[in-house]
């Protein structure tokens, strides 16, 4: 788990205990004696003393199957180690996420609480869906059906059917929240739409069983709060640019109809996907569908092309072609500006200095801006970014754009 062996890296107690673990029980990693040695022995350092005791009691147990020679490796590590600098930037978002998902699986809650909390925090929908189950199931917290049900809101809020399952069941139930059986309905009836059919069948048989308990008015009360239930937005407008191609269909045009597109996009052409989203975005020689143009935006987003990163970071943001969602909008901004992509690095800029989804930064806002200003070729994109890094600026002290300006600086774009 990269995430976790960061923050033992950093000198986190609790991770260097908990790796120790993966490396004796080879949970999810290969079985190594001596890389748990070391890192037990690192935790005994521990000033929490419940962590430096179970380490210490590990380290007796493990020490018992070793060599002399693989103890006096591993005591030599320990002592040559030193934490290191890190953060977890949004740059780690999709091992932040999946490695805390796949810590509250294997059962290591308190390791699953570090990571997702923060996420979860900031906006992201399945972070607070793993946290609300986290709650009412009393894995790592202590149980609490209202902290759950909070935690279930704020995910169904942005379109998890499973949130909006649960949220709907435990209005129902007056679990954690007062009974309601219009919002029980309403919130069944859209987790009912999920894809994921397991989630679809339970809202949809609890929608039913709820039914029997309500008068036809709450009934139609309730699907009509349904059908005009919007995922939250954030509160945040792109600018245009965020959604346009790039300056490779000015001087590389594919000169060939749909057809030829579709087939080339179909053959994992990552610019011919690119364009193929673009024409159903636009309705351009084929009908408008925001749902077809997602779809090839996003495998060609997923193939590296920042443009369509950035596009598809536009819809989220936008919910077109998909559910709202600010926290996956945030992560494909993320992903095109680590790549270069001045668009994207503008937006974010933004982003940074409002707080939107993500903790208020100047510094980081004014590193993207300023990064963005630098390589945009599009002086619209150039004049936005300079108006929001010198917005920025005049609430920043000098020592805090000086590390703004190094951290640009130092920036260098993901390959």
């Amino acid at each position: 788990m990269k995430t976790l062996l960061l923050l033992a890296e950093q000198g986190d107690s609790l991770a260097q205990y908990e790796l120790g673990l993966m490396y004796d029980k080879a949970k999810g990693i290969p079985h190594n004696h001596v890389e748990a040695h070391k890192w037990f022995s690192i935790a005994t350092r521990s000033l929490d003393n419940e962590v430096s005791a179970k380490a210490a009691e590990c380290l007796k147990q493990i020490a018992a199957k070793m060599t002399s020679e693989q103890i006096a490796e591993a005591d030599k590590l320990a002592r040559e180690w030193e934490p290191k600098e890190f953060s977890l930037a949004m740059s780690a978002f999709d091992g932040q996420l999946k490695d805390g998902v796949k810590a509250r699986e294997l059962g290591e809650y308190q390791i699953a609480l570090k990571l997702l909390s923060p996420l979860a925090e900031q906006g992201n929908a399945e972070a607070q869906l793993n946290i609300a189950y986290m709650y009412r199931e009393g894995q790592g917290v202590p149980q609490d059906d209202a902290e759950a049900a909070k935690w279930f809101q704020k995910s169904a809020d942005q379109g998890d059917a499973d949130a909006q399952y649960n949220i709907g069941y435990m209005q129902g139930e007056g679990q954690g929240v007062p009974q309601d059986y219009v919002e029980a309905h309403k919130w069944a009836n859209l987790g009912a739409r999920s894809a994921d059919n397991e989630v679809s069948g339970n809202a949809a048989e609890y929608r039913e069983q709820i039914a029997a308990k309500m008068t036809s008015a709450q009934i139609a009360e309730a699907k009509k709060l349904a059908r005009e239930w919007k995922p939250k937005q954030l509160p945040f407008v792109l600018p245009e640019f965020a959604g346009q191609l790039d300056d490779r269909f000015k001087t590389k045009s594919l000169n060939i109809n749909f057809q030829q597109t579709q087939e080339l996009a179909e053959q994992g052409d990552v610019l011919a996907q690119l364009a193929l989203g673009n024409m159903y975005n636009k309705g351009e020689g084929v009908p408008k569908d925001y749902a077809e143009a997602f779809k090839w935006f996003q495998k060609s987003a997923e193939q590296g092309d920042s443009n369509a990163q950035c596009i598809l970071g536009n819809m989220y943001a936008e919910g077109k072609g998909v559910p709202q969602n600010s926290a996956k909008a945030v992560k494909w901004l993320m992903k095109s500006a680590d790549r270069g992509y001045a668009n994207a690095q503008c937006i974010l800029g933004v982003i940074y200095n409002e707080g939107y989804s993500v903790p208020q930064d100047y510094v980081e806002g004014y590193k993207w801006c300023n990064l963005a200003a630098a390589r945009a070729m599009d002086q619209d994109v150039r004049d936005e970014a300079l108006r929001n890094r010198d917005m920025v600026a005049s609430k920043m002290t000098p020592a805090q754009i000086v590390e703004a300006l190094k951290l640009a600086n130092d920036w260098r774009p993901v390959k």
